[in-house]
């Protein structure tokens, strides 16, 4: 394929005619509704306060979501130093884990989250330096 004739020595790109025919119709024609799924993860932020409601209408979106995107991604906000608040995020995400596996799989569960309260309470202790 001929680049720019004009320069001295002309400037030619070698490639696969019939790709490049392709690849141009494609960008003619735009993106079709057949095309693959967007390879980026679409996330999703959830705290432990939302409500019943608020929490179907995120279900819904992300049946929608899956449809267009190949991965998605569920944020849950906690308070990490409340064991009960902990628990209840992980149970609203098990459930809406459950809800959604009919049209998904489901690579990874809420994982257990371990506080030592008692390392993080006390605050480095460094011993004074004394000269000799």
């Amino acid at each position: 394929m001929l680049r720019n004739a004009t320069t001295e020595p002309p400037v030619v790109k070698v490639t696969n005619y019939r790709k490049d025919l392709m690849r141009k119709l494609f960008t003619k024609l735009g993106e079709s509704k057949s095309s693959p799924k967007d390879t980026r993860a679409k996330a999703v932020h959830l705290t432990t306060t939302i409500t019943a409601h608020d929490l179907n209408n995120k279900k819904r979106k992300a049946t929608e979501y899956l449809k267009s995107y190949s991965l998605l991604k569920f944020f849950m906000k906690v308070n990490i130093y409340d064991e009960e608040n902990i628990q209840k995020g992980r149970l609203m995400l098990l459930n809406l884990a459950e809800d959604l596996k009919e049209v998904s799989k489901i690579k990874v569960a809420p994982a257990d989250i371990k506080v030592e309260k008692d390392e993080e309470s006390k605050p480095s202790e460094k011993k004074p330096t004394t000269i000799e």
